[in-house]
């Protein structure tokens, strides 16, 4: 257990750094999340194992990710991950209280992706965290039973991350160096699909 803490604090703090040094370092390691609660092992992500995990997003690049009225669908997508929606403060979208997006797509030598190997994490920072709370964070990977689908076939790119609590879809487009995508989502009640927001990361930060 004190190995994970130390991985997930690395990460918060690293997810932090996307904009700028001033966000509050957390005293707290999650305030309920999509990923930690879905494991097998409540609270434990990455097993204790280096190199996997939140280890292996937190040297990634980062984005923001960016969409209309960021308020309402973030807390649509953290209430349909099973967080309480007193859990949930506000979110404009816009630093500091933004949302921020890593991933790691590791394709098979026919383009498919190649499950153990493919994680993201999604991270969103509202006024409790600006208060000293933790962020709130989804995660999904091998370690906490995600269903991954999908492939990168030319400059298309559309992977699915599937959990007991619904769908998450990125898909995009590899334009030179840069993958500009979208973050859709699908709760498992059966609500239709909705977009969380926009992003751009560079390729080799992100495709392997």
């Amino acid at each position: 257990m004190k190995t994970f803490i130390l991985a997930l604090t690395a990460f918060t703090l690293s997810f932090s750094m996307i904009a700028c040094n001033k966000k509050k370092e957390s005293s707290k390691v999650t305030r309920g999340t999509r990923g930690y609660n879905y494991a097998n092992t409540p609270g434990q992500v990455d097993n204790g194992t280096t190199g996997t995990g939140w280890y292996d997003l937190e040297n990634l690049p980062k984005s923001d990710v960016k969409y209309y009225n960021m308020e309402q669908i973030s807390r649509d997508y953290l209430r349909t991950s099973g967080i309480p929606d007193e859990e949930i403060g506000t979110i404009t979208g816009q630093y500091p209280t933004n949302i921020v997006i890593a991933m790691r797509l590791t394709r098979n030598s026919n383009g498919t992706m190649n499950a153990q190997n493919t994680r993201m994490g999604i991270v969103f920072w509202d006024d409790k965290t600006l208060n000293g709370a933790a962020p709130l964070t989804t995660y999904f990977g091998p370690e906490v039973q995600t269903n991954i689908q999908g492939n990168v076939n030319g400059s298309r790119v559309d992977v699915t991350f599937g959990d007991g609590f619904g769908v998450v879809n990125v898909s995009g487009t590899i334009n030179g160096g840069t993958l500009q995508g979208t973050v859709r989502y699908q709760a498992s009640s059966g609500s239709g699909q909705r977009t969380l927001g926009t992003f751009t990361l560079p390729v080799s930060g992100v495709i392997y």
